[in-house]
């Protein structure tokens, strides 16, 4: 006696639910992945760049732990300096952090928010390239991970230095 064969139609409703429920399956997951953002805001002083605060959010749906950030120098260019050199590429080493700065948690939403002049302050300054890392460890799994973002002071019209997101090389 032969076992009965499924009809295509339940062949193809089979295969259909899981062309469909894959995608959503891994879509779900994604969902989850730590997501940590760095914005920076227009200098207070127009005469100092480095007046800028950056604001560090937890926009992923996971608390995270252990949060640190940290400036990295990229390169930094005052008036009458060599020029840039063509094909430079930073790697934001050493990076710099104040040691009074707390350790802290963030939740979903959580944002905290520094000052870059607490790490430096520059005069007569033409162009700046850093990066900004966020240290953060995924609680329950204890991953440590690292973010970097790069940001760089451009000079604009008015003559006054204003800072950019730039994209990873």
């Amino acid at each position: 006696m032969e076992p009965p064969r499924p009809s295509l139609g339940k062949k193809v409703g089979s295969v259909l639910l899981f062309l469909i429920g894959v995608p959503g399956i891994l879509a779900a997951i994604l969902t989850l992945l730590p997501r940590v953002t760095v914005t920076v805001s227009d200098p207070v002083d127009p005469d100092n760049p480095f007046s800028a605060s950056a604001t560090v959010t937890n926009t992923g749906y996971i608390p995270l732990e252990s949060v640190m950030p940290y400036v990295g120098l990229g390169g930094i260019r005052t008036t009458g300096g060599p020029p840039e050199e063509k094909g430079f590429k930073p790697i934001y080493i050493p990076k710099f952090r104040r040691k009074d700065w707390p350790v802290r948690d963030l939740g979903l939403d959580d944002k905290f928010t520094f000052s870059l002049n607490e790490i430096w302050s520059a005069q007569s300054l033409e162009s700046a390239d850093v990066g900004v890392w966020v240290d953060y460890e995924v609680p329950v799994l204890h991953w440590k991970r690292e973010k970097l973002f790069p940001i760089v002071a451009r000079k604009q019209t008015n003559g006054k230095l204003y800072w950019y997101a730039k994209t990873k090389e």
